[in-house]
């Protein structure tokens, strides 16, 4: 059987250690962390691993969180996007780190946690900042729960204050109308594709002819490019997608693709002269001297999907509809930013309040107050 023992270290911290025999008869000992709790789910590992012979010389033990942060990094690389990759490096270098760092897993306690986003705030960080910080050390310690390396995730009842929803800017149908007549060339198919089609920056770069199908009438959207990562496949199923192609896109997409002469399948639908991906840099100054030229408010170019969403519903676009030609990963989040758009929900609601209500009982309801 293992014990667990307490040791004082000069500086007057302590460890707890696990002591057992290995199968060789070695009396052996492991350090666990600061904490007897970790101690403990150390100790039970190691007997459960000695009882069915599994036992490995280099049981784990308890890391340093910069330690664990390298080794996640490590484990995730390939296995998620670069892009995914590069913010959670950011985020364990500028957040996570400065705090956690030098802490053992075990000693990463719901009091610590709640006191990183404190120090976070205390350090002028946003509440979109303290979200992102916390949502990657949930799944930095989730992993380390999957390995048994602490009993639970000390994250899992600390919730961050949340922001309030930025109002969206959405423009009138006459307005896209006047930004359109202040755009040229390249400009003015961006701006339409991205008004008419709603895809996303990303996606409208790593567009590609052979993803136009003009004889189904639909762009398949398949990929996104992110500068300075280059192109990648859209991983879940509800952000690839088919959206259909309204008529005035089709004839400014078949009339690009002519002057075009036709290029390869593979060929950027909006290249750059060198037939590279489209710095986006360089063309949101021309988008925003259209926006003053036309007159309208200040808005961003991603504003143009939500000017698709705006027309989708006044057009009759269902919710379930609108969630697919968004390529959102659920009906809950088209609802949570455009739900107030969709007309007639308390009208429709009523009238059926009204026709459910019999006529005897409305008749003695006003009778009762002398009206009838």
């Amino acid at each position: 059987m293992a014990s667990i023992c307490k040791r004082y270290k000069k500086d007057g911290t302590t460890r707890y250690v696990v002591r057992f025999n290995d199968p060789f008869g070695n009396r052996t000992e492991k350090v666990a962390g600061s904490t007897k709790k970790a101690a403990e789910l150390l100790k039970t590992r190691i007997e459960r691993e000695l009882a069915e012979g599994t036992y490995r010389a280099t049981v784990i033990e308890d890391y340093k969180f910069s330690e664990f942060c390298e080794r996640f990094l490590k484990a995730k690389k390939g296995r998620v996007k670069d892009l995914t990759l590069t913010f959670y490096k950011m985020t364990i270098n500028n957040y996570l780190k400065p705090y956690l760092g030098d802490m053992r897993l075990s000693e990463i306690t719901p009091s610590k946690v709640n006191s990183l986003i404190e120090y976070l705030s205390d350090n002028g960080k946003s509440i979109t900042t303290q979200g992102k910080a916390m949502r990657t050390l949930r799944v930095i310690l989730r992993w380390a729960v999957t390995l048994e390396l602490i009993p639970r995730d000390p994250t899992a009842a600390i919730r961050v204050p949340k922001t309030r929803r930025k109002e969206l800017t959405i423009i009138t149908p006459e307005q896209y109308k006047k930004l359109l007549s202040a755009c040229a060339e390249d400009l003015y198919d961006l701006v339409a594709i991205a008004g008419l089609a709603g895809l996303r920056q990303g996606e409208i770069v790593a567009l590609r002819w052979k993803d136009i199908d003009f004889e189904y009438g639909v762009i398949r959207v398949m990929r996104n490019y992110f500068p300075g990562h280059g192109f990648s496949d859209l991983k879940t199923a509800s952000s690839r997608r088919a959206v259909p192609i309204v008529a005035t896109l089709d004839e400014i997409l078949r009339l690009r693709y002519q002057e075009q002469k036709k290029l390869p399948p593979d060929a950027l639908v909006f290249p750059n002269s060198k037939g590279k991906p489209l710095d986006r840099a360089r063309f949101f100054p021309r988008f925003k001297e259209a926006l003053k030229k036309a007159e309208l408010p200040d808005m961003s170019f991603h504003d143009l999907r939500h000017f698709y969403a705006s027309l989708g519903i006044a057009s009759g676009m269902d919710p379930k509809a609108l969630q697919v030609a968004m390529g959102h990963s659920s009906i809950q989040v088209t609802m949570d930013v455009y739900g107030h758009l969709f007309p007639g929900s308390y009208d429709k609601a009523l009238a059926k309040m009204e026709e459910i209500m019999s006529v005897g009982e409305k008749l003695k309801y006003l009778q009762s107050k002398g009206k009838a």
